[in-house]
């Protein structure tokens, strides 16, 4: 009895006293989504009082105030004077729910865009990776198994985009997006670590368009990790000394990608397609196999 009041009490008060016609009170009817009819004497209310009314933008906004209930001050749809006033309302909870999220956040990834509907991130480090991806299923983001983020960013020069998207339900509230090396659209993977579920166009519906999804600036630092060499100096002539063994054999290298200096341990070049020496170290510590 209780869910249908708002119903019966608009039928009373527009409907029975001819307000508002039979044929009026059935579309407007169809504006209110809510099985109960909660919203209906509402409705009524702003179709007579007002000037601002329209079914379409009504119907979109009361969707709206649904689905964002938890994070709107004022709950109670009759206390809102006119339909702006919802509207108002529904932006400040859009706000609310953009700040809360964000400040879960434990890292400052870079935001290379941000609408009333997305947050675009593009991260630089694993830790960045794992705290945009909490909640998914992403091989870059995980610490329950093996991370794949140094794979994908370092090795393969993947620029990985990371999108909150504060509309989305289920799959779709984070999306990664990867651009390859030359700046190509390589892969867009929904929450659930599966691909092919969203496309660009769903993304540009968002109000993201394929032209913010850029290949980073490569320096000598992502080219060093792509090798597998992390324990390096820089010397003033740009040589390279490198604390550790640097491996480059089976890479079908045709010359060597770096002027070496000083390496502590194994220097291996061996079986690539080399036509010279130019870039090798002028000390090794351990081995040098070519």
């Amino acid at each position: 009895m209780i869910i249908f009041e708002s119903l019966s009490s608009a039928k009373k008060k527009y409907l029975e006293t001819g307000k508002i016609s039979q044929e009026d009170f059935a579309g407007l009817l169809f504006v209110d989504k809510t099985p109960s009819k909660k919203h209906i004497e509402w409705i009524c209310k702003m179709y007579l009082e007002d000037k601002n009314f329209d079914e379409i933008i009504l119907g979109e906004l009361l969707e709206e105030f649904e689905k964002k209930n938890k994070f709107i001050e004022q709950k109670d749809i009759n206390k809102y004077q006119s339909i702006k006033d919802l509207q108002d309302a529904i932006i400040k909870a859009q706000e609310t729910k953009i700040e809360k999220m964000v400040g879960k956040l434990t890292t400052q990834p870079e935001i290379v865009f941000q609408n009333e509907k997305v947050i675009v991130f593009r991260p630089k480090t694993k830790e960045e990776a794992i705290d945009l991806g909490r909640g998914t299923k992403w091989c870059i983001s995980t610490t329950e198994s093996k991370n794949y983020w140094e794979d994908y960013y370092y090795k393969k020069l993947f620029t990985i985009y990371i999108i909150f998207n504060f509309t989305g339900k289920y799959n779709k509230y984070k999306i990664a997006v990867l651009v390859d090396r030359f700046g190509d659209l390589h892969s867009i993977w929904d929450a659930n670590d599966e691909e092919n579920t969203i496309d660009m166009l769903y993304i540009e519906s968002l109000g993201v368009y394929e032209s913010i999804f850029v290949a980073r600036e490569m320096n000598v630092y992502d080219s060093l990790l792509r090798y597998g060499i992390k324990n390096y100096t820089i010397n003033n002539d740009g040589s390279i000394d490198v604390d550790g063994n640097v491996k480059l054999s089976r890479i079908n290298l045709t010359n060597l990608p770096f002027k070496f200096g000083k390496i502590s341990g194994n220097f291996y070049c061996s079986n690539n397609l080399l036509t010279s020496l130019e870039g090798a170290p002028t000390s090794v510590g351990g081995e040098f196999y070519c």
